[in-house]
């Protein structure tokens, strides 16, 4: 089982991803754009995101090998969703890459938690849209999908709720 964690900065993706993974035993893909432009001090320009792509990729297939349950914290589609935001493009290889992958369901965090300040953050004012967004490409594509919202608790019972039936019907 592969489950993705999605949605705009700062919606509480990687706390989730952890709490998922520590809840279900599931191998945790991280979020490799952070340790990439850690290294540039935040600098980036189109081709960092397709570097921060491949690598993300890699990971993400690497982990699906080797482990039954997986949860990846963010995936191609925030690469589609920030090429096409800030640069008006994207590699035509990440659509089908990601169109192609196997991944049971995503879990779209809503931006309904305070936005916290970070370097590496850079849309602390249309988190909104870029939900939309996420959603409005997950639902053209006929992904699986469940929106996320709430505070604390809430956010990883809601994801608990809608991950134990992909669970059952994989034991079956």
């Amino acid at each position: 089982m592969v489950v993705v964690i999605t949605g705009p900065e700062s919606s509480g993706k990687t706390t989730l991803a952890q709490a998922i993974s520590n809840e279900f035993d599931f191998c945790l893909v991280p979020e490799l754009s952070r340790q990439i432009l850690n290294q540039s001090n935040g600098e980036y320009d189109y081709g960092t995101i397709d570097i921060i792509s491949k690598e993300q990729w890699k990971c993400q297939m690497n982990t699906t090998h080797q482990c039954i349950q997986v949860c990846c914290d963010t995936d191609l589609l925030t690469s589609i969703i920030w090429g096409k935001v800030k640069y008006n493009k994207y590699e035509s290889w990440w659509e089908a890459t990601w169109l192609a992958s196997q991944v049971d369901c995503f879990l779209l965090c809503t931006p309904d938690l305070e936005w916290e300040f970070d370097p590496l953050r850079e849309n602390p004012f249309d988190r909104d849209h870029l939900f939309e967004i996420y959603k409005r490409y997950l639902e053209f594509h006929d992904a699986p999908y469940y929106i996320i919202d709430g505070m604390g608790e809430e956010r990883l019972n809601k994801a608990i709720h809608f991950i134990q039936p992909y669970l059952r019907s994989n034991k079956q």
